[in-house]
């Protein structure tokens, strides 16, 4: 909910396109392609670490997105609504133990989201324009091979998504994640699309750096609900483990999630000055940001797609890949060089050739036997 800002901050309204497309089609797409009976349920048995590391990953960059809220408030009235969003974490954390609680909860989180938008835009006006954009618009063109990579095939990693696909197998399993991404989820990126305008004026005219705690008390009610609501459940993911003993699971799980989330928070908080125009907040969001263009998609893409295999050969391929990878994302993450991305985005594309499918295995979910499915 905070990355559309920072991508249109740089490069302008076209941005906010790039992000949404394969962000919506991709979710939506991973339902449609996953719709074959056990195609899930499948995937998830044979990669349930790459899924768990997943939900560890995504649960710690919620918790350091709440304490960079908690952080940064500059209004004291504001931390009512912002301490309101840590309450409502530790109570859907805590509900949602009941698992016959979370739709209710799901329910109430998108109707708060509905609220809280339809408040602010009563009492205040989206500003659709914004300052002109740091970067050129031909430095957009390098953000979109990433976004693509990564919103399409970070889907399948997801422990969530696949829990709603198992929930409602089928035709009516795709259509639900037509609506849910198509119509829900949209509804929710558009309004982070309406709301960068004023919280982007906002910094420009306190003299401080984007952050989410500038957003009006309604929206910050919107981002806590959210953040609680899939902190949440992901957590319920870590503390179902996978076995492995020398594996964190359960409250352990969850500890190291929320500890790292709050070292890094507090460590950005006492560093001073700015790398590359960053301050170190903002540096730390886009670091986990590479887990979700890079990492994630990178092992989708060379252990799980088409013949893919989770083998000690391919799993060597993937680091390989990652770590040659790397310094283009970095370049065009951080230093936000985004022509670097596409050389990056080649690698781990290129890196697919390398891979062998496992000699000894059941024959692995194809295009063709899941209607398409990646997986």
């Amino acid at each position: 909910m905070f990355l559309p800002v920072l991508l249109i901050r740089d490069y302008g309204a076209a941005s906010f396109f790039i992000f949404a497309v394969p962000n919506v089609m991709g979710a939506m797409l991973m339902g449609i392609f996953l719709q074959r009976p056990r195609a899930s349920e499948e995937l998830v048995r044979g990669h349930w670490r790459a899924c768990w590391w997943f939900s560890w990953i995504t649960s710690a960059f919620q918790v350091f997105v709440l304490l960079w809220v908690l952080l940064d408030l500059v209004e004291p009235r504001a931390g009512l609504w912002a301490f309101g969003g840590a309450a409502v974490v530790l109570a859907v954390v805590w509900l949602t133990a009941r698992r016959r609680s979370a739709d209710l909860l799901a329910t109430g989180v998108l109707l708060a989201s509905l609220a809280a938008a339809a408040i602010w835009l009563w009492l205040d006006h989206p500003v659709l324009t914004t300052s002109p954009q740091r970067m050129s618009l031909g430095d957009v063109a390098g953000l979109a091979p990433v976004c693509l990579l990564g919103f399409a095939l970070c889907p399948y990693l997801d422990l969530t998504f696949h829990k709603a696909r198992q929930r409602l197998p089928g035709a009516p399993g795709s259509l639900a994640f037509v609506i849910g991404f198509g119509v829900m989820f949209l509804a929710m990126i558009v309004l982070t699309f309406l709301y960068a305008g004023p919280l982007l004026a906002r910094a420009e005219s306190l003299g401080v750096a984007a952050s989410p705690a500038l957003l009006a008390a309604p929206l910050l009610v919107h981002l806590g609900g959210q953040l609680a609501f899939t902190t949440a459940i992901h957590n319920d993911q870590i503390a179902a483990g996978w076995g492995g003993d020398m594996e964190p699971r359960g409250w352990e799980g969850r500890a190291t999630a929320f500890m790292t989330a709050l070292g890094l928070a507090a460590l950005a908080r006492n560093l001073t000055g700015t790398y590359v125009g960053l301050h170190s907040h903002e540096f730390i969001y886009r670091v986990f940001m590479a887990f979700y263009g890079l990492v994630f998609p990178a092992y989708v893409w060379l252990c799980i797609v088409g013949r893919g295999r989770r083998t000690g050969w391919n799993l060597a391929v993937f680091a390989v890949a990652v770590a040659a990878a790397t310094p283009f994302y970095w370049m065009g993450f951080i230093e936000r060089r985004t022509w670097w991305l596409g050389p990056g985005v080649l690698l781990v594309v290129a890196a697919r050739l390398l891979t062998r499918p496992a000699r000894s295995t059941p024959a692995p979910v194809s295009h063709a036997s899941a209607a398409g499915s990646p997986a």
